[in-house]
């Protein structure tokens, strides 16, 4: 027969292997909820060289694709980036509840719809006409942007109407082409198109002025609001300390120019969390 000090003993020691097992367990099922237990990030993008474009080989590809596969890997939070036409990339982040959109502008409209973490760019953005052009002073130049465009709301507070002096495109680049054409005067461009389109200019024998200079444009990654806070702030501080060892100006260096590298090395810098 057992002894009651027996008993006890067992009994001690049964409640001992069972703390263990829940500590253990406990440990487990936190590791699971800190990486597996969350669902996957999906990335959306488009076609929009050089910091995002389909390669040849079938892979998106990118400094800015680059940088935050850079960050998925740091912070074990990995998933697919897919690329398609911004208005099918927004429809399908839209009905995805881990969904993130990049590169896309912060602005008023936008910013009760997502939670940001960036900027990723800071792009200057100006109105330009062909040098060329000889319209009558009198005669208003057509102004040209696509539909989804964050400047195209600027463009009409200058007064520009469609069916009128504004042509609005379907996608990003059809306002060069008509450019090219001679089918409209003037186009809302960053450094780095304005760069590409002046070249192409050059076989014309004609070249860019600015026109109108607009607001700059913070191009950002935008999470899905049903994404936990935790996470996406997570993701914020990864970027910027990206932007505070180097990493993004070892991606950025050979392509943008060295002005928006020092904002964003800037922006990193300041104890406060980038505003928009």
């Amino acid at each position: 027969m057992t002894s009651c000090t027996g008993v006890n003993m067992v009994t001690a020691r049964c409640k001992h292997q069972m703390r263990c097992l829940s500590s253990g367990l406990l440990l487990a099922l936190l590791s699971c909820v800190g990486k597996a237990g969350a669902e996957p990030l999906k990335f959306f993008t488009e076609h929009s060289p050089p910091g995002e474009y389909l390669a040849e080989d079938g892979q998106v590809k990118g400094p800015t694709v680059e940088l935050i596969r850079i960050l998925q890997q740091r912070l074990q939070d990995e998933g697919p980036i897919e690329i398609y036409p911004w208005a099918r990339a927004v429809q399908l982040a839209s009905q995805e509840p881990n969904a993130v959109l990049f590169e896309t502008v912060r602005n008023s409209l936008r910013e009760d719809k997502y939670q940001w973490v960036g900027p990723l760019k800071i792009h200057e953005i100006t109105l330009y006409g062909r040098s060329s052009n000889s319209k009558n002073a009198n005669s208003r130049p057509i102004a040209c942007d696509y539909r989804d465009s964050a400047v195209l709301s600027q463009i009409r507070q200058l007064g520009y109407q469609e069916n009128r002096d504004l042509v609005v495109t379907i996608k990003a680049g059809e306002c060069n082409e008509l450019l090219l054409k001679g089918r409209v005067d003037l186009v809302a461009l960053n450094q780095l198109v304005f760069a590409e389109l002046n070249q192409q200019l050059a076989a014309q024998q004609d070249s860019l002025k600015p026109v109108h200079k607009l607001a700059a444009a913070r191009l950002y990654m935008a999470f899905s609001p049903k994404i936990a806070p935790e996470r996406v702030a997570r993701w914020q501080q990864a970027l910027l300390d990206s932007y505070r060892d180097g990493t993004m100006r070892g991606l950025y260096q050979h392509i943008y120019s060295e002005a928006m590298i020092q904002q964003l090395e800037q922006l990193a810098a300041s104890p406060a969390t980038p505003a928009q």
